[in-house]
């Protein structure tokens, strides 16, 4: 049984928060709640919210309290204390909550069904979807909705192979920025390519390199593993000068709740003008590159 009381607020109000949270905690705890009309009713006719609980024959009570802070430019914060009790009245679990206004109710609704549901705390519920608007106005992290930028550096290690003579291994380093959605990123970057080893028995090249592509998350979590596809222009030292790799990749990140994230790439590219041999189309060098990477973003 769900009982709303608060402080500062309209009834209608109150009632509305009663109503959403109410349809959350039936959803977590896959049980049949009792409205908060029904329960304010019972309360009426019986004096106490215990006996009114056993009047409708819950299983248990969860009090809800809301106290809005008032501040000079008229409304302000909402602190919400829920608490659930047995029908001996002993609490079984509490958790504080803030939120921006009443219109945080779906967001702080699901996190108090968690938190009384699962005996969690707080924080412990949070995710990127049910972050309040006071929570993102105080920390800045995490975003609820709309892009998020994630720039960084990232280095990694090529694998360059071609069926026409042996290519040495490079290393790189790039600026790597990432323009976020809910699904999705948008990649740019640019950087250098280093060859590891410079000798006469192999092929060697190196050069200035960017980037831009995109990607896709797979999963929605926390950790997310990505596939996505691109292009790298390049000015290549000793051979086309100008060269293009298009790319796909797959990747994982980690922590997007952070506001540090670090991240794993497994690409393949294929550059599509020689690196050596001079500029002629039929006796260059055109190695497809294997690199795995690992980066990291504020």
């Amino acid at each position: 049984m769900f009982i709303p009381k608060a402080i500062n607020l309209e009834a209608g109000q109150v009632e509305s928060f009663g109503l959403v949270c109410a349809g959350h905690y039936a959803r977590v705890n896959e049980s049949v709640v009792i409205s908060p009309t029904q329960a304010q009713a019972a309360v009426g006719e019986n004096g106490s919210l215990l006996e009114a609980a056993k009047s409708l024959e819950a299983r248990e009570l969860v009090e809800l309290t809301l106290i809005e802070l008032s501040s000079q430019r008229g409304p302000g914060r909402l602190l919400i204390s829920a608490t659930r009790r047995g029908l001996d009245g002993k609490e079984i679990h509490s958790a504080e909550f803030t939120a921006g206004s009443i219109d945080d109710a779906p967001a702080v609704c699901e996190r108090i069904a968690l938190s009384l549901t699962q005996k969690l705390t707080a924080k412990e519920t949070l995710n990127r979807h049910n972050v309040t608007a006071a929570e993102a106005r105080l920390s800045g992290k995490p975003h609820r909705i709309g892009s998020e930028r994630v720039i960084g550096v990232k280095t990694g290690f090529l694998g360059a192979f071609s069926a026409d003579t042996t290519v040495n291994p490079l290393g790189s380093i790039a600026f790597n920025a990432r323009l976020e959605q809910e699904r999705f990123f948008i990649e740019f970057g640019v950087g250098a390519l280093i060859p590891a080893v410079v000798n006469a028995s192999s092929t060697s090249y190196g050069g200035i390199t960017a980037e831009v592509g995109a990607s896709y998350y797979l999963t929605d979590g926390d950790v997310s593993p990505y596939l996505g596809a691109g292009v790298q222009p390049r000015i290549v030292f000793g051979g086309s000068v100008f060269n293009l790799a298009p790319y796909a990749q797959a990747g994982l990140m980690l922590a997007r709740q952070s506001s540090t994230r670090i991240y794993f790439d497994l690409r393949v590219a294929q550059n599509v003008l020689p690196v050596s041999n001079g500029f002629s189309m039929a006796s260059g060098v055109y190695p497809t590159e294997l690199t795995g990477a690992v980066g990291i973003g504020w």
